[in-house]
């Protein structure tokens, strides 16, 4: 379990992110969702180490540890934003996907809407359509 969670870029002296009451749980799947440049892919990214221009402190299972790679890294599964789907697939399609790997997650947490809307390639990133 990962918990207590900050985040400083290396410029800064004020954490980016401080989270206490929040914890990536064992067995479990998370999703972060948030708008653009809300700091998601960030996150993740230097929990995993990938992110060097951040300094980083947390806790997995009540050990603390800091700047460095987690030792389960190996263990934590991510699915980059970076990916890109096939035209035409909707967000429905890449839900049923994913919950053939993750069964406890079910349809309605999201609304509706969403989930009929089909993704298009915009730039460099793959993107739900407006």
């Amino acid at each position: 379990m990962i918990s207590n969670i900050s985040t400083r870029p290396k410029t800064m002296f004020k954490n980016a992110l401080n989270i206490q009451d929040f914890s990536f749980k064992s067995h479990i799947s998370t999703a972060i969702i948030g708008t653009n440049g809300a700091g998601k892919s960030t996150l993740i990214n230097t929990i995993l180490g990938i992110r060097s221009d951040y300094n980083f402190k947390a806790q997995n299972n009540n050990i603390p540890y800091h700047d460095n790679v987690i030792p389960q890294r190996k263990q934590l599964g991510v699915v980059s934003n970076l990916f890109n789907y096939p035209p035409g697939l909707n967000a429905n399609d890449l839900f049923k996907f994913y919950q053939f790997f993750h069964k406890n997650c079910t349809p309605n947490l999201f609304e509706k809407n969403l989930l009929n809307k089909t993704y298009e390639q915009r730039w460099t990133k793959t993107a739900l359509k407006d």
